[in-house]
């Protein structure tokens, strides 16, 4: 690490165990009104984790990856056993087709939504109405690359 120059703060590294992600984004967000996000998968579990700090903010997240709506069921029974890298269930026949894209990140979305257990807690729940909320009133904007 280099010494900090005069009025500079010196920057550290994220290496998620003296300071991890969700710190960094934490402190972050405490003087911030809005934040843009870019992540290859978007998990909600991430949003929940933040969703204190995101309340009253301006978000707008791009998603880069997508899974394919199919694998659902074999994602919901794999995460219950052990924690699942999405990277495997990539759609199977990929397209360049934007309005085919946007159906397969929601269907995908949608499908898991409802197959999981991940919001069968009361937290999660309200979490996942502010969400809804957020999108309903244009302050969270979720768009997928091509």
């Amino acid at each position: 690490m280099r010494p900090a120059r005069r009025g500079r703060s010196v920057n550290r590294l994220i290496d998620n165990t003296e300071r991890t992600m969700l710190d960094a984004l934490s402190n972050a967000l405490q003087s911030s009104d809005s934040i843009d996000i870019c992540v290859g998968y978007f998990y909600f579990s991430g949003f929940q984790l933040l969703a204190n700090s995101l309340k009253d903010k301006r978000i707008r997240i791009l998603v880069g990856m997508e899974i394919d709506p199919d694998c659902i069921p074999e994602i919901v029974k794999n995460s219950r056993e052990r924690e699942v890298s999405l990277e495997r269930y990539a759609p199977r026949k990929p397209t360049n087709s934007v309005l085919q894209l946007k159906k397969n990140y929601m269907d995908a979305l949608v499908g898991f939504v409802n197959d999981s257990g991940t919001f069968d807690s009361e937290e999660s729940e309200s979490t996942f109405n502010m969400f809804l909320s957020k999108i309903a009133d244009g302050s969270l904007e979720i768009r997928k690359t091509k």
